[in-house]
């Protein structure tokens, strides 16, 4: 069977999220440990985890087309908060 483009991609995204999930897996296991981290340490370390996070989604994004609209009764409380000022 011949691989296409998109088989390579998906397989490039999931390579990237198990590598991704290791780091955060690191992260985590150092916030357990609590080896008397700073509040500033400890916000570098959820901040960093924040953009690791992003990280997969931009490039989920980036790979797949946008999924259909749902319909309002299917979307989440948070789809519906109004932007914070």
């Amino acid at each position: 069977m011949r691989e296409t483009d998109i088989d390579r991609a998906i397989g490039f995204l999931v390579e990237d999220v198990v590598l991704a999930l290791g780091n955060m897996r690191g992260a985590l296991d150092w916030f357990s440990d609590d080896a008397g981290l700073t509040a500033d340490q400890r916000r570098a370390g959820l901040e960093r985890l924040g953009r690791q996070i992003a990280r997969i989604e931009d490039r989920l994004r980036a790979i797949t087309p946008p999924p259909p609209a749902r319909p309002a009764e299917f979307r989440s409380r948070r789809s519906r908060r109004p932007p914070a000022a």
